[in-house]
């Protein structure tokens, strides 16, 4: 059987350390392949397995294969994915862009079918609510992990980057850098107003002048615009201090 290496099915799947990567061909070396490869059958397309697979071929050690049937591209990237977050050494980054494409993946294929039934007696789930009972997290979670996702694919992050840790960037740092329109504005502390004293020389100009004569008309202009910048509470306060100024 020829086996075929498909470089973006191969992509979705996290390199071995080099530690893990000896490990595995020792382990081959001393006992054989005893883990099948497996391989979509209508393609003939390596799904699992890509590191037993070339050290198999380049030491012509003997190996089984499965196959798996799948009646679409679709499906066959998700079985890798899923098969992917069910092992251990799968680091939080790199579950959350698999999560992602998983997501955006059933997106595309349910098209807009709307929410969709698992089973007759329950009811409708949308395609955030399914990956998430599947992958064990919340919509919201898969919704954000989805938007990583996409972002990872903008600025040509690949699995492999993250997985080595030579992507140093965290995911909000990465959507806010592919997304720059998405990332929320740092909400600013409006600055204290200043409080009105009784020795406020602009304010007390324009109750009265030298003489003790009341402010001309754009006196009052002056004193109105200034009073509308107040907050309430200054201008209560204000108010009273006048009023209680002119009546003495």
């Amino acid at each position: 059987m020829k086996i075929k290496i498909d470089p973006e099915f191969r992509d979705l799947i996290p390199p071995l350390s080099e530690v893990e990567l000896k490990q595995l061909h020792d382990n081959i070396s001393f006992n054989g392949c005893l883990t099948p490869l497996v391989v979509w059958k209508e393609e003939g397309i390596l799904l699992d397995g890509h590191n037993r697979y070339a050290f198999c071929k380049e030491c012509d050690y003997e190996y089984d294969v499965k196959e798996l049937k799948f009646p679409s591209r679709e499906q066959a990237k998700d079985w890798i994915i899923l098969n992917q977050l069910g092992r251990r050494n799968v680091s939080p980054d790199v579950a959350a862009d698999l999560r992602g494409r998983l997501y955006i993946n059933r997106k595309k294929a349910n098209g807009d079918r709307g929410p969709q039934k698992l089973d007759q007696n329950e009811p409708a789930f949308s395609t955030a609510e399914i990956v998430a009972r599947e992958t064990g997290v919340s919509a919201a979670t898969i919704k954000r992990d989805a938007a990583y996702a996409e972002a990872c694919d903008k600025l040509g992050i690949t699995i492999a980057a993250i997985a080595t840790g030579k992507e140093k960037r965290s995911r909000k740092e990465i959507i806010a850098t592919a997304f720059p329109e998405k990332a929320k504005p740092k909400k600013t502390k409006a600055p204290e107003p200043e409080p009105i004293t009784d020795d406020d020389d602009d304010v007390e100009c324009l109750v009265v002048d030298e003489t003790g004569n009341a402010p001309k008309d754009d006196q009052w202009e002056i004193l109105f615009d200034y009073f509308k910048t107040l907050p309430t509470e200054q201008q209560q306060l204000l108010c009273t201090a006048i009023k209680t100024y002119l009546e003495k």
